[in-house]
């Protein structure tokens, strides 16, 4: 009986060893598999409203580390060749002195892919400065044009009281004139009334 409990023991012990050791080799098999790193080379493509962009900086980080880096041709493209890289998600900054930042983060590299950016200028393109320019001119002209059309009208409303003050001014003079010739008719008309008397 004991001889039993011993083998059955034993059998136990040799099969918990062998799925043991099945296990670990399967686990180190994967973290192997999770842990490869492969050379990869990627090119970045940088362009602007106006074509290719030349002498962008790029820099691809991995952790807070540098594993890349380039500047654009004058095509706008660089391809930058990383040694050693295990599908880990990298960011990538575009730099240029005439355009604004641009950058891809939680990127995956894929070896032999073409990455995309598009810049935009920090300051406006020529097109839309020469739009505003030409908005600029047009509304000083409407505003010249508006104020020339005030000043015409404060000279017609100068001109049209000056013409009201004279016509009164006439009135008045012609009212006098009437009054003063009125009066003379009055004191005519009373001397004569008075000769008439001294001859009675």
């Amino acid at each position: 009986m004991k001889k039993q409990i011993f083998f059955a023991s034993l059998l136990f012990a040799s099969v918990a060893s062998v799925t043991f050791a099945s296990d670990f080799k399967e686990a180190t098999q994967v973290h192997s598999v999770n842990t490869i790193k492969e050379a990869v080379s990627v090119t970045i493509s940088v362009t602007s409203e106006r074509g290719p962009v030349a002498g962008a900086l790029i820099k691809i980080t991995a952790g807070g580390l540098t594993i890349g880096a380039g500047t654009t041709d004058a095509n706008g493209n660089t391809t930058i060749n990383i040694p050693s890289y295990n599908k880990q998600l990298v960011r990538i900054d575009v730099t240029h002195s005439m355009f604004k930042d641009d950058k891809k983060v939680d990127f995956i590299l894929e070896n032999g892919s073409t990455i995309q950016f598009t810049l935009k200028p920090k300051t406006e393109s020529l097109d839309a400065a020469a739009a505003r320019e030409a908005e600029s001119v047009k509304r000083q002209e409407e505003a010249k044009k508006a104020q020339e059309e005030a000043n015409r009208q404060k000279e017609e409303a100068q001109k049209r009281a000056e013409q009201v003050n004279k016509e009164a001014e006439e009135a008045r003079k012609a009212a006098e004139a009437k009054k003063a010739e009125a009066k003379a008719i009055q004191e005519e008309a009373e001397k004569k009334r008075k000769e008439q008397e001294a001859r009675l």
